[in-house]
């Protein structure tokens, strides 16, 4: 069963059509390691009368660690010097949590499994490993604690299986990445194998189970379950939860009906009982191996070189399986006092220079103060003034709001209301608009449009709708308090509103909706119907607050995130890949991508107390868009789209001094 469940991972993870399921091999794994564990467990403690806590764990370790700690070197040996520095900051910072393990909670607090981002992860698989040892820590106190009952037993482990299955549910519609990766949405998987493991050990279970005839049919429609699960489930359906039921059942069943008939001898073929003696070595390795080649090539790679790394994955398996995996499995004679204290010391001397480097680009010379490692620094993390939360009566949830205020403060008050394209202006607003006598407010929210009663539908940030809805009403009434003479919009309008398919990429599409919608439009007409229509109130009412508007206009979007071509340290700047995520949108695919939403925000400002400033002049020519800073050359973005501390400085010192900002200000106060 492992060799069908680690084929289907290598098939999927390498993109070979035919399987797009194929990523389930992990819940099948799941499911074999629930009954194996239990009946490990269960048989020890009826041949001895006891169970050894320190020599289950010992074996756990000597099983998993070696190889792991094997690949999570081979791993730093092979990336170091070719990652880009965001990418290598962010590989560095996973390998404690891929050792400890605690992978499945790092990843989960930082992206979606699925997400490019991800993909780009060398110890991304790592996150399984750590819930199946997560669940090596409380199952067996569990089902020791217990195991004279051998009734309520069952009953426990049939009412953690159906919470568990219960949970993944609910986390499907409020937290799909918690239900994903965190332990109390996977452990009915688990729990599949284990009462099955149970069920066995029951007196007569096991025989009354094997005896039925109807074995053989029944092992065919488990394997048939598994893999119509393989071919006809994708990654856009919501995993895991009652969909993961066929690959899940359909393993139970191979389990427990499969030594004999069709599938027995297929299961019992030398090939398929080889690819599962170094099923786990394989897991281990191919993920590496495919994130290095992708990471070297523009684009995915072809089937026949998708084959190529699948063989190469199992050859380098094979070597791992002979060399580290099998030699260190097996714990010292029981007899032997100290016969696993090397293997013991080993492991931590080895986990511990795996991890030295991990943090030693926050101290070591050269790694922590150059300017191309600053340039890393978010703008919502910028020094600030001070912070306040805004919080009107009648209105919905309160705001954050950071206050530059200049040391001489003038007459002038101004408000900035947006996204994260507001934020990113932090640091020119503080360091160049500020110092001008002007006070400054920025309120901007991750994800949400500053546009009154409209908020987000993005599918990869399913929080964004209803957080940006609890919102908006208390930027209403921040923007309309009379408190400001001028307020600054600032967004990425053209998730919403501008052009996908540019160039030769298809971008990422959003969809505005109005807030209390319940079966909005999603569409790219519908949502430009909202931008119209919203931006035209939200300019109208602001205005009769008696505060002028200026709405600004996206800064151009890379369509790739430039700082992979980023490398942290100067000697591994030279073997950076060259590929297409280095290589920024044309001018022409810029403007095909920003022309909806720039006209529409023209066409809003309509008056002389209301400007719309594009930004394409200031970053681009006819043929490119300019990605570092001239004169001082530092990066401009901090990814595909959002600015870094000199691109914010040098977007607001061009708005200053070619677009007459200040003076716009100051006639507000005239």
């Amino acid at each position: 069963m492992r060799t069908f469940a680690v084929l289907a991972v290598l098939w999927a993870h390498f993109c070979i059509p035919g399987l797009p399921g194929g990523f389930l091999g992990v819940d099948v794994f799941f499911v074999i390691s629930g009954f194996l564990i239990t009946r490990l467990i269960l048989s020890e403690k009826d041949r001895t009368g006891r169970f050894s806590y320190s020599r289950f764990y010992l074996r756990r370790l000597r099983r998993l660690m070696p190889a792991a700690l094997a690949t999570v070197a081979a791993s730093l040996v092979l990336f170091y010097p070719v990652l880009g520095a965001k990418d290598l900051v962010s590989f560095l910072r996973s390998v404690p949590f891929s050792i400890a393990p605690l992978a499945n909670i790092n990843l989960y607090r930082e992206i979606g499994y699925f997400d490019t981002a991800a993909q780009m992860k060398p110890l991304l698989h790592f996150w399984s490993l750590a819930v199946e040892e997560q669940f090596y820590f409380f199952w067996p106190t569990v089902l020791l604690a217990v195991y004279r009952w051998p009734r309520l037993l069952h009953s426990i482990a049939l009412i953690v299986l159906l919470v568990s299955l219960a949970i993944a549910q609910i986390w499907l519609s409020s937290d799909p990445s918690a239900a994903y990766y965190l332990l109390p949405s996977r452990a009915f998987e688990l729990m599949i194998g284990a009462s099955l493991a149970l069920a066995f050990h029951l007196e007569g279970a096991r025989r009354r189970i094997l005896a039925t005839r109807a074995a053989p049919w029944i092992a065919a429609g488990g394997m048939a379950a598994i893999l119509l699960s393989y071919a006809l489930i994708d990654e856009h359906m919501p995993l895991p939860g009652v969909l993961s039921l066929g690959a899940c059942l359909g393993t139970a069943a191979v389990i427990a009906f499969g030594d004999k008939g069709p599938v027995g001898r297929v299961l019992m073929a030398r090939p398929v009982v080889w690819i599962g003696l170094i099923s786990y070595s394989l897991y281990l390795v191919h993920w590496p191996i495919y994130v290095y080649v992708r990471y070297r090539l523009p684009d995915p790679p072809s089937v026949p070189l998708s084959i190529a790394l699948v063989g190469v994955s199992i050859a380098v398996a094979a070597l791992s399986y002979a060399l580290i995996e099998k030699p260190l499995r097996h714990p010292a004679p029981a007899g032997k006092r100290w016969g696993n204290l090397p293997f013991l010391a080993g492991t931590l001397v080895a986990a511990g220079v795996l991890i030295g480097p991990t943090v030693a680009y926050k101290v070591l010379p050269g790694t922590r103060t150059p300017a191309y490692l600053a340039e890393l620094s978010r703008p919502d993390v910028a020094v600030r003034s001070e912070t306040f939360r805004y919080a009107p009566e009648a209105a919905g949830k309160p705001l954050n709001v950071t206050r530059f205020t200049p040391a001489s403060p003038g007459p002038v008050k101004v408000l900035v209301i947006g996204d994260s394209h507001a934020g990113h202006l932090s640091f020119g607003l503080r360091d160049l608009l500020a110092p001008l006598g002007v006070r400054v407010d920025l309120a901007n929210l991750t994800s949400c449009p500053p546009l009154f009663g409209v908020t987000v539908q993005d599918d990869t940030n399913t929080e964004a709708r209803a957080r940006c809805s609890a919102t908006n009403p208390s930027l209403r009434a921040l923007a309309t308090s009379g408190d400001y003479d001028v307020v600054m919009l600032a967004s990425r309008w053209a998730l919403a509103s501008g052009e996908t398919a540019v160039g030769a990429q298809r971008l990422r599409h959003a969809n505005y909706v109005r807030i209390g919608e319940t079966q909005p439009a999603l569409s790219m007409a519908g949502s430009r119907a909202v931008l119209d229509e919203a931006l035209a109130d939200t300019v109208q009412q602001i205005r009769q607050a008696g505060a002028r508007v200026v709405l600004l206009g996206q800064v151009p979007p890379t369509g790739n995130d430039l700082t992979q071509c980023q490398a942290l340290f100067p000697w591994a700047r030279e073997n950076i890949p060259p590929s297409s995520r280095c290589a920024p949108l044309s001018a022409a695919a810029i403007h095909e991508r920003l022309a909806y939403p720039d006209t529409r925000l023209a066409k809003a400002a309509n008056g002389e107390d209301v400007l719309f400033i594009g930004s394409e002049r200031f970053f681009c020519d006819d043929a490119t868009c300019r990605i570092r800073t001239p004169g001082t050359d530092e990066m401009i973005y901090n990814d595909s789209d959002h600015l870094t501390k000199a691109g914010s400085v040098f977007y607001l010192d061009a708005l200053i001094r070619q677009c007459g900002l200040v003076d716009f200000l100051k006639r507000a106060r005239d």
